[in-house]
């Protein structure tokens, strides 16, 4: 069932498998797909573990997507850490 899901997913967003599960590839309609894949097997029923393991993705990219409260509060991680970066680079190049 797994598979059948992510293959109908991928014919959806015309995306190749290969293409879907290659962990170097980020193109936006691959994500895209992903992110439905990962939609569409949780409202399956899968647990966040299965998902992982049936998409070849790390536990914490399946959460990232699954958790909108985890997606924005590292979203502003992020925000605030290349703040204060930025903030260091130019007193250092002051």
């Amino acid at each position: 069932m797994t598979s059948s899901i992510v293959l109908d997913t991928c014919r959806a967003h015309f995306v190749m498998p290969e293409e879907f599960f290659d962990n170097k590839t980020r193109r936006g309609d691959v994500i895209a797909c992903r992110v439905e894949a990962i939609a569409r097997l949780r409202a399956a029923g899968f647990s966040k573990a299965g998902i992982s393991r049936a998409m070849r993705r790390h536990y914490d990219s399946v959460r990232y997507w699954t958790n909108p409260d985890f997606r924005k509060d590292k979203i502003a991680r992020m925000h605030k850490r290349n703040k204060k970066q930025a903030d260091e680079n130019e007193r250092a190049g002051q």
